[in-house]
């Protein structure tokens, strides 16, 4: 059988929701828990990689951005100036599939 590699590559945006943690310190509430919504940029390609009629190898790498903006707000209810925090996820992806 012939090899046959097939590869795609993405660029996608949307939506997702981070969490800022909330912080405790000796049993003392230091920094409420909060939630922001922010704008995602992603970014991948895979490949795959017919090794026989019923088995293949598969590789992917994908690139996740977002830069959410959390409300700061301390453990006796004083607030402060809000927070962007850049996030980055890199993630690869190998292994070997199998068809049935």
């Amino acid at each position: 059988p012939s090899t046959k590699t097939r590869m795609d590559f993405r660029v996608m945006g949307g939506f997702a929701k981070a969490n800022s943690p909330e912080i405790n310190f000796d049993g003392t509430l230091m920094l409420k828990e909060d939630w922001s919504t922010s704008a995602v940029f992603q970014v991948g390609t895979n490949m795959r990689t017919d090794i026989s009629s019923k088995v293949y190898f598969f590789s992917g790498l994908d690139y996740k951005y977002l830069k959410p903006t959390f409300d700061v707000v301390m453990g006796d209810g004083s607030t402060g100036d809000p927070v962007k925090q850049t996030m980055s996820v890199l993630n690869l992806t190998i292994g070997l599939g199998f068809k049935f």
